[in-house]
């Protein structure tokens, strides 16, 4: 992240500031005070307010400088103790903020921590030493300076690091701070040695001589200084540069004086030979400090070369204008932008080449194009990279990978489970601490130079590169699991989460980044499925399926109209004398390309895309009038029912119960004689719910039954609140009943618990003459099954129905039953419910 710092500190940060410094103060004043009349004291602080405001050394890699004045007030420290030197401290601040031209906030923003810091690396080298100025040794007074340049260090160090455009604190600021705090620490040091060496003069009138030769130093400064700001007058033209046409053209150098832009003229080489006010106020230094310099010394180092290029290509080309940005240092450190406007032009008094240069202030518009290319790839509430920034990254990662084949790398995308679950429930604001929280995790998770993306709501994208093998992006995600899975505290409330994860490993073999997030996408899809909270390989099976997975979904979206669904019928016999009872409608696709989809493969499509609410009123319809077409053409038939399926999605359709209502009136179908089946899952999502839409069905007459009845849902306890009349068994338990007592014991659990409740039992997936005979022992009263016919058309359903009532009269137990083979649904006769003998 790009650190850039404010003219003006956070609000906070001053009041702290002050509050703070004015403690200090309070605490230093009285041992300053009795010093006013001390010679020696009062001559340090001459130099450090003169001199020592007037040289600094730029910390490297920081945007703040070390001043000379340090030196002095180390000094004082050493000789009257650190409180005396507080009040010189801040007193330096002051004036070097003067010097450059900054506001009030910022004199107290300056001199305030400068006298903090002062006061407590006194109290700190006190504590640990017990040494008392002047008494000290050349030891003590090495200590003395590390304290007093690690206090001020951290003083100068932390609002320059902490706080970026208008107050806010970066997101990069611990480490920014470090790197600041260790360059500014050794800049101090650096002022600190000349105070510890001038501290080991003995004390007396060596001392004394040193003192008054750097105060006399620092006196001739300040005159020349004075004399040079005094003699020149507004419009002064350096010597050997053209005064003739200076002189000729005093009105331009009036506009030039008092321009509200920044300008400067300059030497063919790039020296300075006159600046204005407005340049000397933007780049913080005094007009005749400027004219004894050049671009060099006030241009960033790596916009120098450039910038000096094109002058020299204007020059060379004798063009008459070059218009540039350039950044540029201020005497305080601080980086600043400027706009070049540059005019060449030829001065007739001395034949030489100049250049007008105009320097307009662009620093806030340089900021706002740096936050709007930052929040172009980054997400606003995580600080992440966002898609299209990790896309580049992946994009780079892949060249890399193409020149280097050993070259390893994976992407990881990753699901927030039960995401949804914690910000319905303690809200959207709970639910972004929730994400940013994790976004923090991810990121202590990974090694320097891997990248974290946040992609979607609750979707997170991990680059790994430079990778041993696979089992390195497997070693990670598991990392994430535990991290991620730790307790998470949200508006007071301790909560916990998982992850789903794909990963797919990468190799030179991609070439576009989307594949390589299309293939670990599809693994987190996996990895849910599988029940969430783990992580999936890919492996190219798994786009295959996908692909078909689509395919289904677009094929899907045609078929209801183009008419590629059908019911098929299985008949439901009682047990006790093969009397058909009803059939269960089955839905089938057959697309005319693929041939027969099965039912595994889209109805769970059909759900998730909200389809299946079509799908199921097609059914519904077509099974009901199926069915009353059967009671016309066979009213003599015993009476028998119609069982359909809903699934959880239509069970919980807000518009279930008006659409049943309106397909008994379209068809005509007597209530009685519809059975509707419901899993017992989707009744346990909402018991109160799924009551009241129970006892609503109930209320429009049609029989209801718990379908796959036992297969891991707890409903026992709710089971007698509900109006059901049946439950069906499912056929994991009975296919297995014959090798497995347990399942037998399950199986007249729910057979007994029906019974007590006033329910009848239909046990689903009948095959064998051995599954039939327990069944009948267990006393269960309906069965389904390949036992007795596989699915059938409805003209092969009207055979059963035919040949029940032929042979209603001869029912008993069949001695060698259909061997249960699985064939396709269509074209396949079905088997007598009652064999002949």
């Amino acid at each position: 992240m790009i650190l850039t710092y404010t003219k003006r500190p956070a609000r906070a940060y001053v009041l702290a500031a002050a509050a703070l410094g004015l403690a200090a103060l309070a605490v230093s004043l009285p041992a300053s005070a009795r010093l006013l009349l001390e010679a020696r004291y009062l001559l340090l602080a001459f130099c450090a307010l003169t001199i020592g405001t007037r040289f600094y050394i730029k910390v490297p890699y920081a945007a703040n400088a070390v001043p000379a004045s340090a030196a002095f007030v180390l000094l004082t420290a050493l000789l009257y103790g650190f409180p005396a030197a507080a009040p010189l401290a801040a007193a330096a601040a002051v004036v070097s903020a003067l010097r450059l031209a900054r506001d009030g906030a910022s004199l107290l923003y300056d001199s305030a921590p400068a006298a903090a810091a002062t006061v407590l690396a006194g109290f700190a080298f006190s504590a640990l030493t017990g040494a008392a100025p002047p008494h000290v040794s050349p030891y003590t007074a090495a200590l003395a300076a590390l304290f007093f340049s690690f206090a001020q260090a951290a003083a100068e160090s932390a609002p320059l690091t902490a706080y970026g455009r208008g107050g806010a604190v970066s997101r990069a600021w611990p480490r920014a701070y470090l790197d600041a705090l260790a360059w500014t620490f050794t800049s101090y040091l650096l002022t600190s040695a000349v105070a510890v060496l001038a501290a080991q003069v003995p004390a007396g009138l060596a001392l004394d001589v040193l003192i008054g030769v750097a105060a006399a130093c620092a006196a001739v400064d300040a005159l020349r200084h004075a004399h040079r700001a005094g003699s020149a007058t507004p419009h002064a033209w350096p010597p050997g540069a053209g005064l003739a046409q200076f002189t000729a053209t005093h009105a331009f150098g009036a506009a030039f004086e008092h321009a509200a832009i920044g300008m400067a003229i300059l030497s063919a080489k790039g020296k300075l030979l006159w600046v204005n006010r407005s340049l000397s106020a933007f780049l913080g230094y005094t007009e005749s400090e400027l004219m004894h310099s050049s671009l060099k010394g006030i241009t960033h180092k790596d916009d120098l070369g450039p910038a000096l290029a094109a002058l020299k290509s204007m020059l060379r080309q004798r063009s008459d204008f070059l218009q540039t940005e350039v950044r540029h240092q201020r005497r305080d450190g601080e980086l600043v932008w400027a706009l070049w406007n540059v005019a060449r032009f030829q001065d007739p008094g001395d034949d030489e080449t100049y250049l007008v240069i105009q320097l307009q202030d662009v620093t806030q518009r340089k900021q706002s194009e740096e936050r709007l290319r930052h929040d172009a790839f980054h997400d606003p509430l995580t600080g992440l990279p966002n898609r299209a920034l990790f896309t580049d990254h992946v994009k780079l990662t892949i060249a890399r990978a193409k020149r280097v084949s050993t070259r390893r790398f994976a992407v990881l995308f990753l699901d927030l489970d039960r995401f949804k679950v914690i910000n319905d429930s303690l809200g959207h604001v709970a639910g972004d601490q929730l994400l940013v929280e994790v976004a923090r995790r991810l990121e202590r998770c990974l090694r320097e130079g891997d990248t974290v993306a946040r992609v979607g709501g609750d979707e997170f994208i991990i680059l790994l590169d430079d990778l041993a093998d696979e089992a390195e992006a497997v070693a990670v995600a598991e990392r994430i699991q535990r991290e991620v899975g730790a307790a998470i505290v949200l508006s007071g409330r301790e909560v916990f989460t998982t992850m789903s994860i794909g990963v797919a490993a990468g190799t030179g073999s991609y070439s576009d980044p989307e594949d390589i997030l299309r293939d670990a996408d599809t693994a987190m899809y996996r990895a849910r499925s599988l029940g969430k909270a783990r992580h999936v390989v890919f492996d190219h099976g798994m786009h295959a399926s996908a692909v078909n997975l689509l395919q289904i979904e677009t094929d899907l979206r045609r078929a209801l109209e183009q008419e590629q669904f059908y019911l098929l019928y299985q008949p439901i016999v009682s047990l006790d004398n093969f009397k058909l009872c009803g059939f269960e409608a089955l839905v089938r696709w057959h697309q005319p390309e693929r041939g027969i989809i099965s039912p595994l493969d889209f109805i769970p499509i059909a759900e998730e895309t909200g389809q299946v609410i079509q799908l199921g009123e097609w059914a519904l319809f077509e099974a009901c009038r199926q069915m009353r077409e059967w009671q016309e053409k066979f009213p003599q038939a015993s009476p028998f029912f119609m069982s359909v399926n809903l699934s959880a999605k239509q069970f919980n359709h807000m518009m279930l119960i008006a659409q049943v209502d309106d397909v008994l009136r379209r068809t005509g179908l007597n209530p009685r004689q519809l059975k509707l089946e419901i899993t017992e899952g989707a009744v346990m999502d909402n018991i109160d719910a799924a009551t009241e839409m129970l006892r609503q069905l109930r209320d429009l007459g049609v029989g209801l039954a718990i379908d796959d009845f036992g297969t891991g849902y707890s409903s026992l306890s709710y089971l007698h609140r509900f109006p059901i009349d049946t439950l069906k068994i499912d056929r994991s338990f009975v296919t297995r009943m014959a090798n497995n007592t347990e399942n037998v014991e399950i199986v007249r659990t729910i057979v007994m618990l029906a019974q007590n409740l006033g329910m009848d039992v239909v046990a689903e997936g009948v095959e064998t003459k051995e599954q039939l005979k327990i069944l009948r022992d267990l006393r269960c009263e309906y069965g389904q099954g390949y036992y007795f016919s596989r699915p059938s058309s409805a003209s092969d359903a009207e055979k059963i129905i035919v040949e029940t009532n032929e042979n209603v009269r001869k029912l008993h137990m069949p001695e060698k039953p259909p061997a249960p083979a699985p064939a396709p649904d269509i074209g396949v006769k079905t088997t007598r419910l009652v064999p002949s003998d």
